[in-house]
């Protein structure tokens, strides 16, 4: 009987470490200048979020002269510094610390803030369209 217990203990221990490799493997995707999302729903989800951002920010540089190009790729490497910053701010005010929601907080402005950044050149785009 301890044998048999010690055996599923092991075994449940050497399948937990398999499926912590397993997945952590599977995060690396979502590493994003060394921004790692906490879950997959996550990860998915700032996929499709970035996607959109990408997308409207290659098609609002088409559609921009050749001196107004830099200003707009400047503020988009400003704006994903800020993005960053504000978001291990938020992760830090969110209070958790312990493993089930750590990241939580961070993961959820990431995304919402891509987002508003998409919905914010999307309209800026829209304005160079009218003029």
């Amino acid at each position: 009987m301890i044998y048999r217990h010690i055996r599923f203990n092991g075994l449940f221990l050497l399948f937990t470490f398999a499926r912590a490799l397993l997945s952590n493997a599977s995060l690396a995707a979502c590493n994003l200048h060394e921004m790692l999302l906490i879950n997959e729903r996550a990860c998915a989800r700032f996929k499709a979020a970035g996607a959109k951002l990408n997308k409207t920010y290659k098609k609002l540089m088409l559609e921009l002269d050749f001196g107004t190009k830099p200003l707009l790729r400047s503020s988009q490497r400003k704006w994903i510094d800020w993005r960053d910053e504000k978001c291990e701010q938020v992760q830090e005010d969110s209070g958790c610390q312990n493993s089930l929601c750590n990241g939580v907080a961070h993961d959820i402005c990431i995304i919402d803030l891509a987002n508003q950044r998409t919905q914010e050149l999307k309209e800026h785009f829209l304005n160079t369209e009218d003029a």
